[in-house]
C-alpha cells in the first residue's frame, strides 16, 4: 500500500476561520465603522488571515452583511419570542419596557448584533434584502406598540389616571420606529461608554422613558 502524502504545512496568515468567527468578526467591523467604512481587507486584517480566505464563506461583503442580519435576527428571536408571548399578566407597555430593558442588558456582542439591525435606514439599504430584515424587526415590535396605545386609549375614562399619550394621533408605525432609533441610540451610547453611572443609566430606568415616548 502506497503511504499517504505527508500533508502540506499551510502558510502563516491562511489558518482556517468557522464561519461563526467571521460573522462575530463582521458584526463588530460593521457596528463600529459602517458598511461604507469596513472592507475586506479591514476584515482579514482583524482575523489575521489572508483576504482570499473570507472568500471560501462569502462571495463579497454585500453577501456577508446580509448573513451577518441573519445571525442577528436569529440571535434575537428568543428575546421578541418571550416578550411578545400571550400573558394576561402584562400590559403592552410592561411588554415594551421589558424589551428595551432586556435588550441593554445582553452581553456585549448581543447588544452589537441588535445596534446593527437598528442601523439600518429606510432609503439607505447598503444590501439587497437588508432593510427587509429590518422592516420584520420593526412589524413584531409594532405588535407590542400597538397593544400599549389600545390599553393607554382605554385607560384615558380610568377616573385618576393621568395620561401618557401623545397631543395628537400618531401612527404606530412612527411610534415604533422612534422606539427603535432610540433603543439604537442608547445601544451605541453604552457600546462607547457614555451611559450616565447609577440611576440615569440604569436600563430599568431607560427603557420607561422608552416606552413613555410612544405611548
Amino acid at each position: 500500500m502506497t503511504a499517504a502524502a505527508p500533508a502540506r504545512p499551510r502558510r502563516p496568515g491562511r489558518l482556517p476561520r468557522s464561519r461563526a468567527t467571521l460573522l462575530d468578526c463582521a458584526v463588530q467591523a460593521f457596528v463600529e465603522r459602517g458598511y461604507e467604512g469596513t472592507s475586506m481587507e479591514h476584515l482579514a486584517a482583524r482575523l489575521s488571515i489572508s483576504k482570499s480566505s473570507i472568500y471560501h464563506h462569502v462571495l463579497g461583503k454585500a453577501e456577508l452583511y446580509v448573513q451577518a442580519l441573519d445571525e442577528a435576527a436569529a440571535h434575537f428571536a428568543p428575546v421578541l419570542d418571550a416578550v411578545a408571548a400571550p400573558c394576561a399578566a402584562h400590559r403592552g407597555t410592561d411588554r415594551l419596557a421589558h424589551f428595551v430593558r432586556t435588550a441593554l442588558e445582553l452581553p456585549a456582542d448581543g447588544r452589537a448584533r441588535l445596534e446593527l439591525l437598528l442601523s439600518i435606514r429606510d432609503g439607505r439599504e447598503e444590501a439587497p434584502g437588508a432593510l427587509a430584515r429590518r422592516r420584520h424587526l420593526e412589524a413584531r415590535v409594532a405588535d407590542l406598540v400597538a397593544l400599549a396605545a389600545r390599553e393607554s386609549a382605554a385607560d384615558e375614562g380610568v377616573p385618576g389616571h393621568v395620561s401618557g399619550r401623545f397631543s395628537e394621533p400618531v401612527p404606530v408605525g412612527v411610534r415604533t420606529r422612534l422606539l427603535l432609533d432610540l433603543l439604537c441610540s442608547l445601544l451605541v451610547q453604552r457600546r462607547l461608554g457614555r451611559l450616565p453611572d447609577g440611576a440615569a443609566g440604569d436600563p430599568a430606568a431607560l427603557a420607561r422613558l422608552a416606552t413613555g415616548c410612544v405611548r
